[in-house]
């Protein structure tokens, strides 16, 4: 039986669900959930490209997002954050993306990256921190 509060999600082999059962519309991402995108380059000198934010709805297997795009900048070698506020709208089963579903704590007007030898990493500078590959192409 799973913990209280943790959700379980089935695998495309397992059967279909009946009609009445309470696992239909059961979301992956639900509203006021904050999460990291990193959108999958086709080729390796496509544009690298991430948007942090907070999911204000979800339906129809997308969700909208309202946050900012971070923009690798090869001239100074670091991901850059742009500085309008944007909204967007993800595919929740879209392979061009990668989703990271973040704390609910974490401040996303505080999110920056810096490299570790090697590593890329987004903090917050308050205790959050993601290790990032993003170097695969989809």
């Amino acid at each position: 039986m799973p913990a209280p509060g943790s959700r379980t999600f089935k695998s495309s082999n397992d059967p279909p669900e009946p009609a009445d059962s309470p696992a239909i519309g059961l979301a992956v991402i639900e509203a006021g959930e904050k999460v990291h995108i990193i959108l999958r380059r086709r080729f390796k000198e496509d544009q690298r490209r991430h948007f942090v934010g907070t999911v204000s709805s979800v339906s129809a297997g997308q969700m909208r997002v309202v946050g900012y795009t971070f923009s690798f900048n090869a001239a100074s070698s670091a991901f850059q954050r742009l500085p309008e506020l944007r909204t967007r709208i993800f595919g929740l089963f879209d392979s061009s993306y990668v989703i990271n579903v973040l704390p609910p704590q974490v401040d996303i007007d505080r999110l920056r990256y810096h490299t570790n030898p090697g590593v890329l990493v987004m903090t917050d500078g308050q205790g959050f921190k993601l290790e990032i590959d993003d170097s695969a192409t989809a």
